[in-house]
């Protein structure tokens, strides 16, 4: 992981940081890890259909998962 990703990348990353790093439950958890531990974001897990989380059980929980998902990723007071 990060061959393709190099320092300079990494830097951009810092100077202007990105809130969350988003992914479905179908890919591998690492890449997005590794990129949240090198640049402070957080890595946040988005349910891409009914049933990939216990919360989304139903087309509205599902829209519900996906915003609250979205939502944690961001510090206290939404900004």
């Amino acid at each position: 992981m990060g061959a393709d990703l190099g320092e300079q990348e990494l830097d951009a990353l810092k100077a202007q940081p990105v809130r969350g790093i988003i992914r479905s439950g179908y890919e591998d958890a690492r890449p997005s890890e590794w990129l949240a531990q090198r640049t402070g974001a957080t890595a946040v897990l988005v349910p891409q259909t009914i049933g990939a989380t216990p919360a989304a059980r139903d087309l509205a929980s599902l829209y519900d998962a996906m915003l609250d998902s979205l939502l944690g990723a961001l510090p206290a007071g939404g900004q």
